[in-house]
């Protein structure tokens, strides 16, 4: 039996802006109320403030973007859930064959292979295997697949990565425990 579960856009849309955004910006009040403490002005403050302060804004404006297109997916495809399976033997091989016969020729008179692995073919014949159920209007290859190529990048990417951490480790997250977290329960 092959092991399966559902992703949801919409989850990782809720865990972006109820946990991620909302870390990042006190983390970010954290570092003001230290600059504020320790200097009198913002212009006081040394640069690696400024640069910690701009790091911030960038990742929630990234966030933010990602986000964004979570919901456009949803709001064009009614739905932003997929079914993802862990890959057995078979499809792995199959995986090999397919970016093979996408990145070799083969001169056989001449006994002599040419190119290089296409590795984002891989990746995106990774995913597209892995895919069990998706939208129904969603774009669909020549061969029946999921045009996960179709995506917006943020949307293949958040794709990819869950297929990737499904195939190696059997789950879709593995927690949200940091070194901070680990060294408290030590």
């Amino acid at each position: 039996m092959t092991k399966s579960t559902t992703i949801d856009l919409q989850d990782r849309i809720d865990e972006i802006r109820d946990e991620k955004i909302p870390s990042i910006e006190e983390s970010k009040r954290d570092l003001a109320r230290e600059a504020k403490e320790e200097y009198e002005t913002a212009d006081d403050a040394p640069a690696k403030y400024h640069q910690a302060h701009r790091e911030f804004e960038e990742d929630i404006a990234e966030l933010e973007e990602e986000a964004s297109a979570h919901e456009d997916f949803i709001e064009r495809h009614g739905t932003g859930e997929f079914t993802i399976r862990k890959l057995d033997g078979s499809q792995l091989l199959r995986l090999e064959d397919e970016v093979n016969d996408a990145s070799f020729e083969v001169d056989p008179e001449r006994e002599e292979i040419e190119g290089v692995p296409k590795n984002g073919f891989r990746k995106a014949m990774f995913t597209r295997l892995a895919l069990v159920d998706y939208p129904d209007s969603c774009p669909e290859t020549d061969r029946g697949y999921c045009d996960v190529g179709a995506f917006d990048g943020d949307v293949y990417s958040f794709l990819f990565e869950k297929v990737k951490l499904f195939n190696n480790t059997g789950q879709t997250d593995l927690g949200n425990s940091s070194l901070a977290d680990t060294m408290q329960d030590v």
